[in-house]
């Protein structure tokens, strides 16, 4: 597998809907065998269907888990690391999808307050929610395409006082969204049926995929961040062709946190 064998130098990765099959493919994956990782879950148990799972190249100070509520098999973690004696709190978790924000809003609500004692925390993951637009403009647009195929969310007048994401922002008041704090304006959508051959479901293009960071400033610094998987790699397809594909129907997201003391 491409995507395992040229991972980026990282020290922890949170990685969502792993499939019991994916999982032993990343315990295979030489990366992961020197001796170094700590994985949140070796056997598959927690990935039937599909689940979150944290690596982390650090000792774990706890590592905890709990279910969501919900009706498509939800959890979240927080892995607590120490780096020159500073605790932070990574978090992260796959929220509910499809049309159902107010679920999405009280799985959030449930991830912040048990994060409410950490200084430092970040909260990583697919959100399932874009922070220009709600599940139904996606809709929106995709009717629109039937008849103007070139049609994009950036065309659609969006009622920006009724967005889901207004309400990630107060549940979330102690949290800076990090893409927008180091890139600005860029759209950093992590998921891009314009540009990613595996979405065949309709369009779309959102930042879903999210990272949130409630840091003291004298303890750690977001330097960096950026998208990861854009480039598709050669596979042979089950006809015995070469075809391209992208590592998955998200991108992924890399974040350089650095220690400010």
């Amino acid at each position: 597998m491409p995507c395992l064998r040229s991972p980026f130098l990282v020290d922890v990765i949170c990685l969502q809907e792993v499939t019991r099959d994916y999982l032993h493919a990343i315990l295979a994956a030489a990366y992961f065998r020197d001796g170094r990782w700590l994985i949140s879950d070796i056997t598959g148990s927690s990935c039937e269907p599909h689940g979150t799972i944290v690596l982390s190249r650090f000792p774990l100070k706890s590592l905890f888990q709990w279910s969501f509520p919900t009706s498509m098999f939800r959890v979240g973690y927080i892995a607590k690391i120490s780096l020159d004696g500073t605790e932070l709190a990574i978090a992260t978790a796959h929220l509910e999808s499809l049309n159902n924000a107010s679920v999405r809003i009280e799985q959030l609500n449930i991830l912040a307050t048990k994060l409410s004692v950490s200084k430092n925390a970040l909260i990583m993951g697919d959100f399932n929610m874009d922070a220009r637009s709600n599940y139904s403009d996606v809709e929106k647009v995709r009717e629109r395409r039937n008849t103007e195929s070139t049609f994009t969310i950036r065309d659609l007048a969006v009622d920006q006082s009724a967005l889901e994401d207004n309400l990630v922002k107060e549940v979330l008041s102690e949290y800076t969204d990090v893409w927008p704090q180091l890139r600005g304006e860029e759209p950093g959508y992590t998921r891009d049926s314009e540009t990613n051959a595996i979405i065949t479901d309709g369009y779309e293009q959102v930042r879903i995929d999210r990272v949130f960071a409630k840091l003291d400033q004298a303890a750690y610094e977001v330097v960096a961040m950026e998208r990861v998987g854009l480039e598709p790699f050669e596979v042979l397809a089950e006809d015995g062709n070469k075809i391209h594909m992208n590592c998955s129907d998200h991108y992924g997201l890399v974040v350089t946190l650095k220690a400010t003391q």
